[in-house]
C-alpha cells in the first residue's frame, strides 16, 4: 500500500491547478519529524516511539483525569458544606437578634421595675413620715 499526500498547486497566473503526489511522512510528535516513506527502518523506530509517546500520554491523560475527578468531587463536597454552613450561620444571625432585643425588652423592665420601686420607697418614706 503506497501512501502519499496530495497537494493541488497553482502558479501565479492563476493557470489551472496541477496535482503533485509526495511521499506520506510520519507525524511530528514530541521533536520527531521522520522523512523516511512507509515501510522503512527509521519509520518502523518512528511509529515504536509514537506508540510510547502514546502510551505515556494516555497514563498521563489518566492521572490527571482522576486528579480532575478527586477535585471535582472535593469541590461539590466543599460548596454543599459551605451551603450547610450559611444557612447555619443565618439562623444564628436571626437567632442572635432576636436575643438582643429580648435583653433590650429586659432591660427596660428592669428599668421600669426599679423606678416603681424607688417611687414606692419613696411613698412608704413619705407614709411613715406623715405618721409620725
Amino acid at each position: 500500500m503506497n501512501l502519499c499526500h496530495l497537494h493541488v498547486a497553482a502558479n501565479e497566473n492563476t493557470k489551472p491547478a496541477r496535482v503533485i503526489e509526495e511521499p506520506a511522512t510520519v507525524p511530528s510528535i514530541k521533536g520527531i519529524t521522520p522523512k523516511a516513506s512507509v515501510g522503512t527502518a527509521s519509520n518502523t523506530e518512528a511509529l515504536a516511539q509514537i506508540q510510547k509517546d502514546l502510551s505515556e500520554a494516555q497514563r498521563s491523560r489518566g492521572t490527571l483525569q482522576s486528579r480532575l475527578d478527586d477535585v471535582s468531587d472535593s469541590l461539590q463536597r466543599s460548596n454543599l458544606q459551605a451551603a450547610i454552613d450559611k444557612k447555619r450561620l443565618d439562623e444564628l444571625a436571626s437567632e442572635k437578634v432576636a436575643l438582643a432585643r429580648r435583653l433590650r425588652d429586659r432591660d427596660e423592665e428592669l428599668r421600669g421595675k426599679a423606678k416603681l420601686l424607688e417611687v414606692g420607697v419613696g411613698i412608704s418614706g413619705l407614709r411613715r413620715a406623715k405618721e409620725s
